[in-house]
């Protein structure tokens, strides 16, 4: 099961977009006390929703270089 499958089952359960992807980014950072700033964040960008069954990624960004792009 992918983390993207995982999130759907959370909002299937009633959790909003926003906090099901919160989830697994901010909060996790935060309990891990890795919520710094200053600190450069890999970036996907989606063609649409990423919760969507039809959702691929367009772009992905990491360590200041354009890894992927569609």
């Amino acid at each position: 099961m992918t983390l993207r499958s995982t999130l759907r089952y959370f909002i299937i359960f009633g959790m909003s977009d926003e906090n099901a992807v919160s989830l697994i980014t901010y909060r996790n950072a935060k309990i891990l006390g890795m919520e710094e700033k200053d600190k450069l964040a890999n970036v996907v960008v989606w063609n649409i929703n990423p919760l969507h069954i039809d959702a691929c990624p367009k772009l992905v960004l990491g360590e200041e270089k354009i890894l992927r792009k569609r």
